[in-house]
């Protein structure tokens, strides 16, 4: 069982990594263990599933009910235009001082 609950917890710990750090691009001191301050909060009671609905490419994101705290559409963007270390990943400079958007 021991090592059942090691596996789970080391799996949990690499699936914060992936969303706080890769997908999310935070930074950490304590290596994830913990969610980051600045990390958008997640009202689980307002989160709503509709499981009737059927169209391809629906969401439980796109429901009208669920309440988020940030756009999510807009706010890794908006992190880029206010943070230099995530704008330098997304974007190059070109010798004119102009931004050029990095592929």
């Amino acid at each position: 069982m021991g090592q059942v609950r090691s596996m789970v917890q080391g799996l949990v710990q690499e699936a914060r990594e992936e969303l706080f750090g890769k997908l999310m691009m935070m930074d950490s001191s304590d290596g994830f263990a913990s969610v980051p301050t600045d990390a958008p909060p997640i009202d689980w009671d307002h989160m709503v599933d509709n499981p009737s609905e059927s169209r391809v490419g629906w969401s439980f994101l796109d429901d009208e009910r669920s309440r988020f705290a940030v756009d999510g559409q807009w706010w890794l963007y908006e992190r880029m235009y206010h943070e230099r270390r995530l704008r330098e990943q997304f974007t190059d400079q070109g010798e004119d001082g102009s931004l050029q958007i990095s592929a």
